[in-house]
């Protein structure tokens, strides 16, 4: 007699949505799922980078370029407006549009990876937060390469390196907490609700400008004392000016009061961004 095979379940288990997980256990269970899908990760994140290039004739090089030519736009209009600049200033403005660039691209990828994954996620299943933490890495590679540029600036103003340069990625490290945090933290809206992600374009569109991309602490005048606290408030001022000073050598500008508030507000988001991401997401993956 022929036995009859077991059916075969395994599939269907793993394709149900994952249990709402509550915010204490959230994030050391995704960190968890992330340690386990390493090459997962990575497959995503070469995917990700080929894409970028593909189809261009320049490829790499486009990621130098495109910083340089929006800084040149931005130091030919503030130029004209404040008639001079002082030295280094083309310089931090390249830095500026660089990271600047980094955080929302990488904050938009995370707060998409779930609608703009839909497919694949209906056909397997990994673990959902994969998709929005290859995007960030991704993007960090690339910011990475991008920031190679300043290398010839510091040596056409002499800007030796410096001790400071130890700010570079230490502010690296705080805006990526803010990205994925942010992103993560909404990706499940963003899966209810589209207005999610035109709302957030909006405030990363106004946000370059209260952020120091074409400005710097340094260039507020020092009469302005309100104006810089308010400034400060900005969660990404602090990691931002560390990026730029650490590479020109600068002191960052700000008290340790304010350098605090900002590693703890950027420490908070991804972790309340990651809690609210990975209670979410099983649910709201119905609705794809």
């Amino acid at each position: 007699m022929v036995s009859r095979a077991a059916p075969v379940t395994d599939s269907i288990e793993l394709a149900t949505p994952n249990p709402p997980v509550s915010f204490v256990r959230g994030v050391p269970t995704l960190v968890r799922n992330l340690m386990g899908q390493r090459e997962l990760i990575r497959e995503f994140v070469l995917r990700d980078i080929r894409l970028k290039y593909r189809g261009s004739a320049f490829g790499y090089l486009w990621s130098l370029l495109e910083p340089m030519l929006m800084a040149m736009v931005f130091v030919v209009m503030f130029s004209l407006i404040s008639r001079g600049a002082g030295r280094g200033y083309t310089l931090s403005i390249v830095i500026g549009v660089i990271v600047w660039q980094y955080f929302s691209i990488a904050m938009a990828r995370c707060q998409g990876s779930l609608s703009q994954n839909a497919g694949l996620i209906e056909q397997i299943y990994v673990p959902r937060e994969v998709f929005g933490i290859a995007g960030v890495v991704a993007q960090f590679i690339m910011a990475a390469l991008s920031l190679v540029v300043v290398v010839p600036f510091m040596i056409y103003y002499g800007l030796p390196p410096t001790v400071e340069l130890l700010y570079v990625p230490l502010g690296m490290v705080l805006i990526t907490m803010l990205a994925t945090g942010v992103g993560m933290g909404s990706a499940p809206w963003n899966v209810l609700n589209r207005d999610v992600e035109y709302f957030t374009g909006f405030l990363t569109r106004a946000g370059m400008y209260i952020s120091p991309v074409m400005w710097s602490l340094s260039t507020i005048p020092p009469g302005q004392a309100t104006l810089k606290k308010i400034m400060l408030l900005n969660p990404l001022t602090v990691p931002m000016e560390m990026v730029k000073q650490g590479v020109l050598g600068a002191p960052i500008g700000a008290s340790f009061g304010y350098i605090a508030y900002s590693c703890a507000f950027c420490v908070g988001s991804l972790w309340l961004g990651l809690s609210v991401f990975r209670r979410m997401e099983g649910i709201v993956v119905k609705k794809l």
